[in-house]
C-alpha cells in the first residue's frame, strides 16, 4: 500500500487495504496532535483521543483477521 501511495496510484492503495488507507491520515494526526501537546504542555495524557487511538488498533486489529479468514 506504501509503495502504491509513493507512486501517486491512489486506487491501488485503496485495494490494497481500504481501512488502513481511509484511518491512515487519521492516526497521523492523532500522533501530530499528540506531539504538539507535549512539546506546549509537558503532558501526553490526551483522554478521548486516546480512546480512539485505542479503539482504531482494535478495529485495525479486528479487520485483519476477518480479512485474512474471510479474504474480504
Amino acid at each position: 500500500m506504501l509503495v502504491s501511495i509513493s507512486k501517486l496510484e491512489f486506487v491501488a492503495a485503496f485495494y490494497y487495504n481500504p481501512f488502513l488507507f481511509i484511518t491512515g491520515p487519521l492516526i497521523v494526526a492523532y500522533l501530530a496532535f499528540a506531539e504538539i501537546k507535549y512539546v506546549s504542555c509537558g503532558s501526553r495524557r490526551m483522554g478521548k483521543f486516546e480512546i480512539f487511538l485505542w479503539a482504531e488498533l482494535l478495529l485495525l486489529i479486528v479487520y485483519g483477521i476477518l480479512r485474512n479468514i474471510l479474504g474480504i
